[in-house]
Protein backbone atom coordinates (compact mmCIF):
# COMPACT_ATOMS: atom_id res chain seq x y z
CA UNK A 1 0.00 0.00 0.00
CA UNK A 2 1.49 3.19 -0.87
CA UNK A 3 2.27 5.64 2.14
CA UNK A 4 -0.08 8.27 2.81
CA UNK A 5 0.63 12.03 2.54
CA UNK A 6 1.54 12.37 6.11
CA UNK A 7 3.67 8.95 6.32
CA UNK A 8 5.78 10.77 2.90
CA UNK A 9 6.08 14.08 4.99
CA UNK A 10 7.44 12.76 7.91
CA UNK A 11 9.64 11.24 6.09
CA UNK A 12 10.96 14.13 4.12
CA UNK A 13 10.95 16.12 7.50
CA UNK A 14 13.57 13.27 8.85
CA UNK A 15 15.74 13.52 5.91
CA UNK A 16 16.10 17.19 6.16
CA UNK A 17 17.12 16.81 9.39
CA UNK A 18 19.71 14.34 8.51
CA UNK A 19 20.88 16.31 6.01
CA UNK A 20 21.30 19.54 8.05
CA UNK A 21 23.20 17.36 10.62
CA UNK A 22 25.64 16.39 8.09
CA UNK A 23 25.80 20.12 6.98
CA UNK A 24 26.52 20.94 10.38
CA UNK A 25 29.01 18.37 11.25
CA UNK A 26 31.04 19.16 8.32
CA UNK A 27 30.76 23.06 8.82
CA UNK A 28 32.05 22.12 12.16
CA UNK A 29 35.26 19.93 11.12
CA UNK A 30 35.89 22.65 8.40
CA UNK A 31 36.42 25.25 10.95
CA UNK A 32 38.43 22.83 13.04
CA UNK A 33 40.37 22.10 10.31
CA UNK A 34 41.08 26.05 9.87
CA UNK A 35 41.90 26.58 13.18
CA UNK A 36 44.71 24.19 13.49
CA UNK A 37 46.07 25.52 10.20
CA UNK A 38 46.15 28.88 11.86
CA UNK A 39 47.93 27.51 14.89
CA UNK A 40 50.42 25.74 13.15
CA UNK A 41 50.93 28.41 11.16
CA UNK A 42 51.20 31.12 14.11
CA UNK A 43 53.64 28.48 15.81
CA UNK A 44 55.44 28.24 12.93
CA UNK A 45 55.78 31.92 12.98
CA UNK A 46 56.32 32.24 16.57
CA UNK A 47 59.25 29.22 15.97
CA UNK A 48 60.65 31.34 13.52
CA UNK A 49 60.55 34.67 15.47
CA UNK A 50 62.70 32.78 18.32
CA UNK A 51 65.12 31.16 16.65
CA UNK A 52 65.92 34.39 14.88
CA UNK A 53 65.91 36.07 18.08
CA UNK A 54 68.20 33.09 19.40
CA UNK A 55 70.67 33.53 16.49
CA UNK A 56 70.80 36.88 16.86
CA UNK A 57 72.04 36.77 20.47
CA UNK A 58 74.33 34.21 19.75
CA UNK A 59 75.76 35.83 17.02
CA UNK A 60 75.96 39.13 19.45
CA UNK A 61 77.54 37.74 22.41
CA UNK A 62 78.80 33.94 21.52
CA UNK A 63 82.50 35.38 19.97
CA UNK A 64 83.94 32.79 17.34
CA UNK A 65 85.69 29.99 18.25
CA UNK A 66 89.14 29.09 16.02
CA UNK A 67 90.23 25.87 17.60
CA UNK A 68 93.38 26.87 18.43
CA UNK A 69 93.20 28.64 21.80
CA UNK A 70 94.23 27.85 24.99
CA UNK A 71 92.56 25.57 27.38
CA UNK A 72 91.68 28.15 29.41
CA UNK A 73 90.31 30.38 27.07
CA UNK A 74 88.11 26.95 25.08
CA UNK A 75 86.93 26.57 28.56
CA UNK A 76 85.87 30.82 29.25
CA UNK A 77 84.23 30.32 25.30
CA UNK A 78 81.94 27.19 26.66
CA UNK A 79 81.38 29.37 29.79
CA UNK A 80 80.02 32.26 27.55
CA UNK A 81 77.66 30.23 25.62
CA UNK A 82 76.53 28.43 28.60
CA UNK A 83 75.59 32.19 30.08
CA UNK A 84 74.03 33.01 26.35
CA UNK A 85 71.46 29.85 26.48
CA UNK A 86 70.17 30.38 30.15
CA UNK A 87 69.93 33.98 30.09
CA UNK A 88 68.45 33.97 26.64
CA UNK A 89 66.38 30.88 27.52
CA UNK A 90 67.41 28.90 24.49
CA UNK A 91 67.21 25.38 24.32
CA UNK A 92 70.20 23.04 25.30
CA UNK A 93 68.61 20.19 23.51
CA UNK A 94 68.45 22.54 19.83
CA UNK A 95 71.15 24.80 19.67
CA UNK A 96 73.90 23.01 18.39
CA UNK A 97 73.41 24.52 14.64
CA UNK A 98 73.15 27.96 15.91
CA UNK A 99 76.20 27.58 18.20
CA UNK A 100 78.37 25.77 15.38
CA UNK A 101 78.26 28.49 12.97
CA UNK A 102 80.18 30.34 14.97
CA UNK A 103 83.12 28.16 14.55
CA UNK A 104 86.06 28.77 12.43
CA UNK A 105 89.11 27.88 11.26
CA UNK A 106 90.37 24.35 12.03
CA UNK A 107 87.45 24.23 14.52
CA UNK A 108 84.89 24.50 10.93
CA UNK A 109 86.73 21.81 9.92
CA UNK A 110 86.67 19.70 12.62
CA UNK A 111 83.17 20.01 12.84
CA UNK A 112 82.64 19.05 9.18
CA UNK A 113 84.90 16.24 9.49
CA UNK A 114 83.07 14.98 12.65
CA UNK A 115 79.49 15.96 10.95
CA UNK A 116 80.27 13.41 7.86
CA UNK A 117 82.04 10.51 10.03
CA UNK A 118 78.45 10.44 11.71
CA UNK A 119 76.80 10.85 8.43
CA UNK A 120 78.43 7.83 7.03
CA UNK A 121 78.37 5.75 9.67
CA UNK A 122 74.43 6.43 10.22
CA UNK A 123 74.79 8.10 13.49
CA UNK A 124 72.31 10.74 14.41
CA UNK A 125 73.19 14.87 14.06
CA UNK A 126 74.27 16.20 17.55
CA UNK A 127 71.95 18.66 18.41
CA UNK A 128 72.19 19.24 22.48
CA UNK A 129 74.78 21.22 23.74
CA UNK A 130 76.25 18.86 26.48
CA UNK A 131 76.90 16.68 23.87
CA UNK A 132 78.79 18.95 21.48
CA UNK A 133 80.47 20.34 24.54
CA UNK A 134 81.98 17.11 25.98
CA UNK A 135 83.20 16.39 21.94
CA UNK A 136 85.13 19.78 22.24
CA UNK A 137 86.07 19.04 25.19
CA UNK A 138 87.60 15.73 24.28
CA UNK A 139 89.33 17.24 21.09
CA UNK A 140 90.58 20.69 22.04
CA UNK A 141 91.64 19.98 25.23
CA UNK A 142 95.03 17.88 26.65
CA UNK A 143 94.58 14.58 27.00
CA UNK A 144 95.55 14.75 30.64
CA UNK A 145 93.92 18.28 31.15
CA UNK A 146 90.65 17.29 33.05
CA UNK A 147 93.07 15.24 35.11
CA UNK A 148 95.97 17.80 36.50
CA UNK A 149 93.35 20.73 36.87
CA UNK A 150 91.23 18.37 39.31
CA UNK A 151 94.43 17.36 41.19
CA UNK A 152 95.23 21.41 41.56
CA UNK A 153 91.75 21.86 42.32
CA UNK A 154 91.63 18.95 44.98
CA UNK A 155 95.03 20.07 46.61
CA UNK A 156 94.04 23.95 46.91
CA UNK A 157 94.52 25.17 50.05
CA UNK A 158 94.54 29.12 51.16
CA UNK A 159 98.06 29.40 52.67
CA UNK A 160 99.45 31.59 54.56
CA UNK A 161 100.40 33.97 52.14
CA UNK A 162 97.27 34.51 50.36
CA UNK A 163 94.54 36.37 50.88
CA UNK A 164 90.61 35.11 51.13
CA UNK A 165 89.81 36.67 48.11
CA UNK A 166 92.31 35.12 45.83
CA UNK A 167 92.12 32.12 47.51
CA UNK A 168 87.99 32.32 46.61
CA UNK A 169 89.01 33.80 43.42
CA UNK A 170 91.02 30.71 42.61
CA UNK A 171 89.00 28.52 43.73
CA UNK A 172 86.16 29.60 41.35
CA UNK A 173 88.11 29.43 38.72
CA UNK A 174 89.44 25.77 38.89
CA UNK A 175 85.64 25.09 39.80
CA UNK A 176 84.84 26.49 36.19
CA UNK A 177 87.12 23.79 34.49
CA UNK A 178 86.48 20.60 36.02
CA UNK A 179 83.15 18.15 35.97
CA UNK A 180 82.62 18.26 39.28
CA UNK A 181 79.33 16.22 40.54
CA UNK A 182 79.01 17.46 43.78
CA UNK A 183 76.30 19.21 46.01
CA UNK A 184 76.78 22.62 46.88
CA UNK A 185 76.82 21.27 50.35
CA UNK A 186 80.18 19.53 49.49
CA UNK A 187 81.59 22.30 47.31
CA UNK A 188 81.00 24.53 50.87
CA UNK A 189 82.57 22.05 52.44
CA UNK A 190 85.82 22.09 50.38
CA UNK A 191 86.24 26.01 50.14
CA UNK A 192 85.79 25.97 54.05
CA UNK A 193 88.19 23.18 54.44
CA UNK A 194 90.64 24.89 52.01
CA UNK A 195 90.99 27.87 54.58
CA UNK A 196 94.10 27.89 56.08
CA UNK A 197 92.61 29.81 59.70
CA UNK A 198 91.53 27.15 61.79
CA UNK A 199 89.56 30.06 63.55
CA UNK A 200 88.19 30.91 61.04
CA UNK A 201 87.07 27.78 59.72
CA UNK A 202 85.32 27.28 63.38
CA UNK A 203 83.55 30.41 62.60
CA UNK A 204 82.10 29.67 59.14
CA UNK A 205 80.77 26.54 60.27
CA UNK A 206 78.81 28.03 63.09
CA UNK A 207 77.98 30.96 60.29
CA UNK A 208 76.19 27.83 58.36
CA UNK A 209 76.94 29.05 54.47
CA UNK A 210 74.24 27.22 52.60
CA UNK A 211 76.30 27.95 49.04
CA UNK A 212 79.66 28.96 47.15
CA UNK A 213 78.64 32.67 47.23
CA UNK A 214 77.05 32.41 50.63
CA UNK A 215 80.90 31.15 51.56
CA UNK A 216 82.85 33.38 50.20
CA UNK A 217 81.02 36.31 51.61
CA UNK A 218 81.11 35.22 55.16
CA UNK A 219 84.70 34.32 54.69
CA UNK A 220 86.12 37.58 53.71
CA UNK A 221 83.42 39.00 56.79
CA UNK A 222 85.46 36.73 59.52
CA UNK A 223 88.92 37.05 57.45
CA UNK A 224 90.99 37.07 60.37
CA UNK A 225 94.18 39.56 59.39
CA UNK A 226 94.95 42.62 61.72
CA UNK A 227 93.51 44.81 59.21
CA UNK A 228 90.01 43.07 59.28
CA UNK A 229 89.66 42.72 63.27
CA UNK A 230 86.77 44.40 64.79
CA UNK A 231 85.29 44.97 61.65
CA UNK A 232 82.15 43.99 63.32
CA UNK A 233 79.38 46.62 64.66
CA UNK A 234 77.61 46.68 67.88
CA UNK A 235 74.40 46.95 65.91
CA UNK A 236 74.92 43.00 65.59
CA UNK A 237 73.44 42.59 69.21
CA UNK A 238 69.98 43.90 68.21
CA UNK A 239 67.22 41.45 67.74
CA UNK A 240 66.68 41.97 63.75
CA UNK A 241 68.63 40.24 60.80
CA UNK A 242 71.88 42.55 60.43
CA UNK A 243 73.85 43.28 56.78
CA UNK A 244 77.27 43.03 57.59
CA UNK A 245 79.46 44.21 54.99
CA UNK A 246 76.28 43.02 52.49
CA UNK A 247 75.67 39.94 53.94
CA UNK A 248 72.48 39.50 56.07
CA UNK A 249 73.39 37.64 59.22
CA UNK A 250 70.72 36.38 61.94
CA UNK A 251 70.71 37.33 65.41
CA UNK A 252 72.23 34.12 66.78
CA UNK A 253 75.10 34.18 63.95
CA UNK A 254 75.64 37.93 64.41
CA UNK A 255 76.30 37.25 68.28
CA UNK A 256 78.57 34.58 67.68
CA UNK A 257 80.55 36.25 65.10
CA UNK A 258 80.72 39.60 67.16
CA UNK A 259 82.07 37.55 70.02
CA UNK A 260 84.82 35.36 68.49
CA UNK A 261 85.75 39.23 66.35
CA UNK A 262 85.94 41.01 69.98
CA UNK A 263 87.84 38.11 71.12
CA UNK A 264 90.35 37.95 68.74
CA UNK A 265 91.41 41.59 69.65
CA UNK A 266 91.50 41.05 73.13
CA UNK A 267 92.86 37.42 73.43
CA UNK A 268 94.73 37.51 69.88
CA UNK A 269 96.82 33.97 71.00
CA UNK A 270 93.66 32.00 72.00
CA UNK A 271 92.18 29.45 69.64
CA UNK A 272 88.63 29.91 68.58
CA UNK A 273 87.84 26.47 70.67
CA UNK A 274 89.49 27.91 73.85
CA UNK A 275 87.81 30.91 73.69
CA UNK A 276 84.18 29.66 73.33
CA UNK A 277 84.89 27.31 76.25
Amino acid sequence: MAPTDAETLTQLREQIQQLAAAVQAIALKQEEYINVQQQEKYDSEQDSSFEEDAENAITELVPEFHGGESAEKLLDWIATVEETLECKRISFERCVPMITVRFRGSAAAWWAKETASRERLGKPRILSWDKLKKKMRKSFLPVNYDHVVYQRFDNLKQGSLSTVEEYATEFSSLLRRVDLQESDQQIVARFVGGLWMGKMRYTLRLLNPLTLAEAKQKALIVDDRPENRGAVQIQCLVLEPVVVRGSLLRPRQAIALLVLSLSSIVFPNKSTSALLS
